[in-house]
């Protein structure tokens, strides 16, 4: 269902919206330069946000920044 949710709202403003990290436990990150985004999973909030850096920042398409971060229970 969450998931369900997550994709119904994406839909609302944006279009190819699709599950790209999931579950209960762990950290995520978005970074993002505006127009792509690097997306990562790791066990820490810290590692999360340099995993989701490095992805962004591999795309070469400018400065990545953190747009989101979250750690489950």
């Amino acid at each position: 269902m969450a998931e369900q949710a997550v994709l119904d709202a994406c839909g609302e403003k944006h279009t190819g919206c699709r599950i790209v990290v999931s579950g209960s436990s762990g950290c995520m990150a978005i970074a993002t330069t505006g127009s792509q985004w690097g997306v990562a999973k790791a066990g820490t909030r810290p590692r999360a946000i340099a995993a989701a850096l490095d992805v962004c920042g591999g795309l070469n398409a400018g400065k990545c920044r953190i747009e989101y971060e979250f750690c489950g229970q």
